[in-house]
């Protein structure tokens, strides 16, 4: 159960980053949109997979 709150919670985290906006801009500015959705997607697929695990 431990593990579940915890994975949730980071899911939760990540989106709350992408929608930050200064620090979403930020990102952008440094790698480019097409590399930022593209690590975004990816996270996002992965915590998502330990999600459903947990």
């Amino acid at each position: 159960m431990k593990e579940l709150v915890v994975a949730a919670s980071v899911f939760t985290a990540s989106h709350m980053v992408g929608a930050v906006r200064p620090l979403r801009a930020a990102i952008v500015a440094r790698i480019g949109e097409r590399a930022y959705l593209a690590l975004y997607s990816l996270v996002s697929l992965v915590l998502l997979g330990w999600f459903v695990l947990a």
